[in-house]
């Protein structure tokens, strides 16, 4: 039986990170189905300092302002508690991705690490989002997300570039395989990083529906009192996320003089509404949509729970991705839909179209184009609906894809070195 140790760092954070360590374990364990593997889930203990600024980062604006206002005392019963919930609902969620069962074992640099994964006789760690040292000689796989930084350079500072190609170049340098989401990406490690001594592994596309994703629970979404038809745009609001492009398209779609079959027709919004980089983005969106009229046909939920954001995509005509850039194609949002038997329009970008011949439902508009967004959504609406596929189909399907990354993934851990049967 194999002893795999996951990397949580880095990844725990965020919801993509969760879902990757997911497929990763699911994946593994459909490969090694034969004899089971072992998991153990690895996360670095904070520096009370950094934990300090990493919970009270949510706080900072209204911390200001109360100092202004001489009223800080309430600051630290809010510390206490986000210090106390935010490390252990993190690893709350990775241990439900990885195994209910599987035990979370902490610890500070890579020296103490390597020493946990030799007194626990781990076969090897994955995926590391950061080079591990020399002193880590445990067969490990790196993992990088994507390079927006060079495409999109005008969302990033100068700082913020150069410490991605230093992480970025430290991590070609010191593992021996890195797993990449896609083609695009892996295109992108031997452009920007040269020769590398690393070998870029892209993973095939693993959309899998949860367990539960296929059981309907309505009462999930009766409470967000959803129009009749609606298209879905699950992303967080940041500006590459080009919703003001789907806003247009339904401003356009509403204008059309044969456009009255489909006035009841709205678009639904999940994610959350605050962009770091750009503060004045979401209000500008809001802007537009009440000059052009579109406030009442959208309605924008924020963050929420991903099982509801599941059970409102189940009920969308169809979802709309629109993004100027991923590091996956489609990105999270046409995984989700994909899993689901849920067709997608996408934008036109070569990662997104690493989604062509895969038989998905999924259909392609210039991101720069609200009229070829517009003539796409009509057509949906007014094509012979296709029966959605059932759940036996669709858990079928995902076991499948899953399985194709857990070769790959296999294959990569054992010219890594790793002792995979």
């Amino acid at each position: 039986m194999m002893r795999i140790g996951i990397l949580a760092e880095g990844l725990a954070e965020w919801q993509g990170g969760i879902d990757l360590l997911r497929m990763i374990c699911d994946c593994l364990r459909l490969t090694l189905a034969a004899d089971p593997p072992a998991m153990v889930v690895l996360y670095p203990r904070v520096p009370r300092r950094q934990a300090v600024q990493t919970a009270i980062l949510p706080w900072r604006r209204w911390l200001a302002e109360s100092a202004t206002r001489g009223k800080l005392q309430p600051w630290r019963g809010i510390l206490r508690e986000q210090l106390s919930q935010s490390s252990s609902r993190r690893l709350a969620r990775v241990r439900d991705a990885v195994g209910g069962q599987a035990r979370v074992l902490r610890f500070h640099g890579d020296e103490e690490l390597e020493s946990l994964a030799r007194a626990e006789r781990l076969d090897c760690l994955l995926p590391s989002i950061r080079a591990l040292e020399r002193c880590v000689r445990t067969p490990w796989l790196g993992y990088l997300y994507d390079f927006q930084h060079r495409h999109l350079p005008h969302l990033f500072s100068d700082a913020d570039r150069e410490t991605r190609d230093a992480r970025f170049a430290a991590m070609a340098e010191a593992a021996s395989h890195v797993v990449v989401n896609s083609q695009a990406v892996a295109k992108d490690c031997r452009r920007f990083l040269g020769n590398a001594r690393a070998t870029f592994v892209p993973l095939p596309f693993g959309a899998a529906p949860m367990p539960d994703w296929l059981t309907d629970q309505p009462a999930l979404v009766a409470k967000y009192g959803l129009p009749s038809r609606f298209f879905l745009v699950s992303n967080q609001f940041w500006t590459h996320k080009n919703h003001r492009l789907v806003f247009e398209a339904l401003h356009l779609m509403a204008q059309a003089p044969d456009a009255t079959d489909v006035a009841d027709v709205g678009i639904v919004c999940t994610g959350s509404i605050v962009d770091e980089r750009d503060r004045s983005h979401f209000p500008s969106l809001q802007r537009y949509l009440a000059e052009s009229g579109m406030a009442g046909k959208v309605r924008i939920l924020d963050y929420i729970p991903k099982r509801d954001q599941i059970e409102i995509m189940k009920r969308a005509l169809g979802v709309i991705q629109p993004t100027l850039f991923e590091g996956g194609p489609g990105g999270g949002a046409v995984y989700d839909a994909v899993s689901l038997g849920v067709p997608a329009l996408v934008s036109d970008l070569p990662v997104n179209r690493e989604l062509e011949g895969l038989g998905l439902a999924v259909r392609f508009f210039d991101p720069s184009d609200a009229a070829a967004l517009t003539g796409l959504m009509l057509d949906h609406l007014r094509s012979p609906q296709v029966e959605r596929k059932s759940a036996q189909t669709l858990r079928a399907e995902g076991l499948e894809r899953r399985r194709a990354v857990g070769r790959v993934l296999g294959e990569t851990l054992r010219a890594a070195g790793a002792p995979v049967p």
